[in-house]
């Protein structure tokens, strides 16, 4: 009798072992990535024996290290989340052990009301750790931050407010990131919390498409609402090159965000947000498939890549793949996927056999601050999420299927330089500081606020103003002493908007991309001359004031 027996659990062993070896035979990057995992645990060790647990990783300095951040940083709960992921793979207690005490730190975070990276920080350490744990003190600090999000949320409007103080009625600031965050309010309506928490991260979702994504599928990084009306005042960048185009990290987050929206409300528009945002993001990829930091940057050979960008979509890809209904557009989010992952596990971008502690390199932070081609903590959380999701993900049915950019019409890509009319105006001028200012210091600017305010902080950032609001970004700190050429551009655009934008460079060198590019509602008419403003006293030599009706 115990012969079939035993011939019986043979056939079931093979059976059961037979989708693996199939798969392995049949995609051979899948049998490369437990290597690559094995070197993400070596590299793990190291930061965790190389940091206090008071210190959060960002991204590596010069020599290979990590730069690290306290327990509020938007970053600080990616260390404890990539940990959790090993546990997952290996089942290792150290490696739980590691977790649960690195996200220890964070547990103060919960009760934060002011700040929209409670996702980042909590559900992607806590919430990983009750996935795996079961521990329901866990959950109820994932509930806690939850319902610390959801009083960011203004229901008139129908947005998690990004920025600023929930009282401020006068800018509502909202940014391409906040719909990452608020997973964590779907997460928290799914474990014991409101269903309007459901509700709230759904319409901001929907309003999100509304107004951060074009018609071609990019996205906008940032985009200012008056609380008030509801209408939008200004449309921005931040850490992209310029408002009318695509920062690869936020694309990235766009097709992330839509992704997983879509998987907790089935809504047919969140799929198609999903598609369009992903398709942009594979059309404009170079031939090693990771973006630079800016997908319509110019002069791309020169320019700094973005791995953690390419991370995040690979994420996003394997999972939009696992819930697509077209068998066509399943397979091309799968293969994509995996061109990507194949791209970051090369030697080209893995650390391996380099002086770092990070797992990937070549990633962008803030390229208009140069924090560029270094190690980031986000960049490996999602790479190896993205490694461990396609490792257990079916690979779609073998269908017929194009690669994105010829199955469809290509789609036309927007000009870098529009032409600007006859009502433009750009003025440039020279600038050396001989010391930092006390509080604000104002700079040349156009008559009854025209061109927005150009301001000098106490930090010797430059930020631009529209009336009594900040718009856009500011600048890299500037150094006293040293000369600067700075160039700022109006140009009417349809209906009340105005782009506004701001140039850098130090004095001898070519500007770059614009450190504000803002599409606005002027504060006041444009009419009149230059003149000088001044909010405080300032100590600078001013030099070379031009002024041009048209673009130069």
């Amino acid at each position: 009798m115990k012969k079939p027996l035993v011939a019986s659990l043979l056939l079931v062993l093979s059976v059961l072992s037979w989708p693996r070896a199939q798969a392995s035979s049949a995609d051979p990057f899948r049998a490369t990535i437990p290597d690559t995992l094995q070197f993400a645990e070596k590299q793990l060790r190291a930061t965790a024996n190389a940091l206090p647990l008071s210190a959060y990783p960002s991204s590596t300095a010069l020599d290979g290290s990590w730069d690290t951040t306290g327990s509020g940083s938007w970053t600080s709960g990616f260390l404890s989340g990539t940990f959790w992921y090993m546990y997952q793979y290996t089942r290792n207690p150290f490696w739980r052990l590691q977790a649960e005490q690195w996200q220890t730190g964070l547990e103060s975070q919960k009760f934060r009301t002011d700040d929209q990276d409670l996702g980042f920080m909590i559900l992607d350490s806590y919430g990983h750790g009750y996935r795996q744990t079961g521990n329901d003190t866990y959950r109820q600090v994932v509930l806690t931050a939850a319902e610390s999000l959801a009083q960011r949320f203004d229901p008139n409007l129908g947005y998690i407010r990004s920025r600023g103080d929930l009282s401020d009625t006068e800018d509502f600031r909202v940014i391409i990131d906040t719909l990452m965050n608020s997973e964590l309010l779907f997460w928290g309506a799914r474990n014991g919390g409101g269903r309007e928490w459901y509700d709230m991260a759904h319409q901001h979702a929907l309003h999100v498409l509304e107004t951060h994504v074009r018609e071609d599928g990019s996205t906008l990084q940032t985009v200012s609402i008056d609380p008030r009306t509801g209408t939008i005042q200004e449309q921005s960048k931040e850490q992209g090159c310029r408002w009318n185009t695509t920062w690869a990290r936020g694309q990235a987050w766009a097709v992330y965000g839509f992704t997983m929206a879509y998987r907790e409300t089935h809504d047919p528009r969140l799929l198609q947000a999903a598609r369009r945002t992903a398709d942009y993001f594979l059309q404009h990829l170079p031939a090693d498939k990771v973006p630079y930091w800016d997908l319509e940057v110019p002069h791309r050979s020169q320019e700094p890549r973005d791995s953690s960008a390419a991370a995040i979509v690979a994420s996003a890809l394997v999972e939009l793949s696992q819930l697509e209904n077209q068998p066509r557009r399943a397979a091309r989010y799968w293969y994509a996927a995996r061109d990507i992952l194949i791209s970051l596990s090369s030697p080209a971008y893995l650390t391996r056999h380099k002086q770092s502690r990070s797992i990937l390199r070549h990633g962008t932070a803030y390229k208009p601050h140069d924090k560029y081609d270094t190690g980031l903590i986000q960049g490996d959380y999602f790479f190896i999420e993205a490694l461990l999701r396609y490792s257990s993900a079916r690979p779609p049915a073998r269908a017929a299927w194009t690669p994105p950019g010829e199955a469809e019409a290509p789609l036309s890509r927007r000009g870098e330089d529009p032409s600007m009319g006859t009502d433009d105006v750009s003025l440039s001028f020279s600038l050396r500081l001989m010391s930092l200012p006390s509080e604000d210091a104002g700079l040349p600017s156009h008559e009854g606020d025209l061109m927005g305010h150009l301001l000098v902080r106490p930090s010797g950032e430059l930020a631009l103003s529209n009336g009594e609001i900040e718009i856009g970004a500011r600048s890299i700190p500037l150094k006293v002493g040293q000369a600067y050429r700075i160039l700022l551009r109006q140009k009417k655009d349809s209906g009340p908007y105005t782009i506004l934008e701001a140039y850098l460079a130090r004095e001898g060198e070519d500007f770059e991309c614009p450190f504000v590019s803002s599409r606005v509602v002027l504060s006041s008419p444009a009419s009149g001359p230059p003149r000088s403003a001044a909010l405080a006293p300032l100590d600078a030599i001013v030099e070379d004031l031009e002024v041009h009706p048209a673009p130069r």
